[in-house]
């Protein structure tokens, strides 16, 4: 008889092994009826399927009861053997019964309740100065011809995040803005080089045509761009000023050595020579002399090497040889998050090595640093003025070591050509034909005006008693020896000082209230 026909009744225990039934032969209708609510299975020790009760399996299962937590007990979390409704779950944090009324609102806590509320806008923020970066815009690398004249937004792994107007904005990496391409300007103009000469200039973040990517132009405007890719008329409201850059005056020329350092042969004080191996550095003749019959170890950036009967200063071979005029100071690069504290940065360059901002031209009569190639520029008063007057502008003088390190790469032991007085700031060459700038960009530090810097030193004379002295301006007395005990120092050199001049001459025979035609000021600023 086949064995589907069998009844169980006829099947004794044990009678039938697991061998003699195929592989998914038996379903569930052919199990024996079950009385429910149970499940089938073995609730002690080993034996024969059985049916099991609910009570059966919660205490298989270890738990004394099984019941419904309540929103209280759900929102006080102390009990963990009793199930959690979706409802109870809702009521113990107060969110509302009624689900919000409007498509899109979204559930926020006011710190009581749950409450129904519209989100805000598609890029809406909270922070309205938001401008945020991975690294500082740049430009002017020194790299290649191209590099010197591009300002780089975002490098190959760096983005921007840009608040517009109150909506976020982003700037994908890779961006870059060529300034001799008359499409990255508001006015094409600029795109000439020589239009460019010694002028500030901006980067405007401005609201696209559609998405969320900024567009971005250059101007010379202080406020807004003359004009947007976009086409828009341009505000307050839809651009964003987010960094800028000054421009070259003049080409610096070939500020590296053109020639190598020879053996037993003589060079007079100024000469500068490279190594044979290039290694950075370069080093400058000061005191004249021959050289030895062989190469002598050099000394550190600063120091000196005694070779042959003449003396050499090792320096860093000059970072803008080779820059031309419109191309971009490195230095001068700014952006929102990198600039001087609490001023504008227009015609100033930072010093890595000091940590100061720094003005690129000596002050004119408003205290300002402009390229200027116009008379009656260029300003020469005592040093209380220019302490006021560069105060007025949240800037101070420059102090002893800060002069000495901007200026560093300047031209040294030589004056302006001509060896004459100029009103005009920038753009100058010396007695040599070399460019008068330092390796930060600073111009004119050294050879054409002694410069006011915040030191003093005190003139003893066996002549004259103590006595009050009326200072310029009614503001007060001094009490000193004599009337010229007080003495402020100036640094740099003035245009008939020829030898005299460079970033370490100082002249420490001026009163704070003397005046001269060669005697002016630079102005600096920490860095945020």
């Amino acid at each position: 008889m086949p064995i589907t026909e069998i009844r169980s009744a006829q099947i004794k225990d044990g009678e039938i092994s697991p061998s003699d039934i195929a592989n998914g032969a038996v379903t569930n209708a052919k199990l024996a009826n079950m009385t429910g609510p149970s499940i089938k299975g073995v609730n002690a020790g080993t034996g024969s399927p059985m049916d099991l009760t609910p009570s059966q399996v919660i205490a298989m299962l270890g738990i004394s009861s099984l019941s419904k937590a309540t929103s209280t007990e759900v929102a006080a979390g102390t009990d963990d053997t009793k199930y959690v409704t979706a409802l109870a779950l809702k009521n113990s944090h107060n969110v509302p019964s009624v689900a919000p009324g409007t498509t899109g609102n979204i559930l926020t806590s006011n710190g009581t309740d749950w409450v129904s509320t519209t989100p805000a806008a598609s890029g809406s923020v909270v922070v309205p100065a938001l401008f945020e970066r991975d690294v500082r815009i740049m430009g002017g690398s020194s790299t290649n011809a191209t590099s010197r004249r591009t300002v780089v937004l975002t490098s190959s792994i760096s983005t921007m995040v840009i608040n517009i107007g109150g909506t976020i904005y982003t700037l994908p990496v890779s961006q870059s803005k060529d300034l001799n391409t008359s499409g990255n300007w508001d006015t094409a103009t600029y795109a000439t080089a020589a239009n460019r000469a010694g002028k500030d200039f901006y980067v405007y973040a401005c609201l696209p045509t559609s998405g969320i990517v900024a567009d971005i132009i250059l101007s010379a405007n202080t406020t807004t761009p003359s004009s947007m890719p976009s086409g828009a008329t341009p505000s307050a409201t839809n651009t964003r000023k987010i960094g800028g850059f000054h421009c070259l005056c003049l080409s610096a020329g070939i500020l590296t050595p053109t020639q190598t350092r020879a053996n037993s042969y003589y060079y007079g004080i100024g000469n500068v020579v490279a190594p044979v191996t290039s290694n950075g550095y370069q080093y400058r003749c000061t005191v004249a002399g021959t050289t030895a019959a062989s190469v002598p170890a050099f000394g550190p950036i600063g120091g000196n090497t005694i070779d042959g009967t003449l003396k050499w200063t090792t320096e860093l071979i000059h970072p803008l040889s080779g820059y031309l005029t419109g191309d971009i100071l490195p230095a001068s690069v700014w952006d929102l998050k990198w600039k001087p504290k609490n001023i504008t940065p227009e015609g100033m360059v930072y010093s890595a090595w000091t940590n100061i901002w720094v003005d690129i031209y000596p002050a004119d009569s408003t205290y300002t640093s402009t390229y200027s190639t116009g008379s009656g520029a260029l300003i020469s008063t005592n040093w209380m003025s220019f302490v006021d007057g560069f105060g007025g502008l949240g800037k101070r003088l420059l102090r002893d070591q800060e002069f000495q390190i901007i200026a560093a790469g300047t031209n040294e032991q030589t004056s302006i050509s001509g060896a004459a007085y100029v009103t005009s700031r920038g753009a100058h060459v010396d007695t040599a034909s070399r460019r008068m700038i330092s390796n930060i960009g600073c111009e004119d530090c050294t050879g054409l005006i002694n410069q006011w810097i915040d030191e003093q030193t005190f003139n003893y004379s066996t002549v004259g008693g103590w006595a009050y002295l009326t200072t310029e301006g009614s503001k007060g007395q001094m009490y000193m020896q004599n009337s010229v005990a007080d003495m402020k120092i100036s640094a740099g050199g003035g245009f008939s000082s020829a030898a005299s001049c460079g970033s370490r001459s100082r002249q420490m025979s001026s009163t704070r209230w003397g005046i001269s035609s060669d005697r002016g000021g630079r102005a600096c600023v920490d860095s945020i």
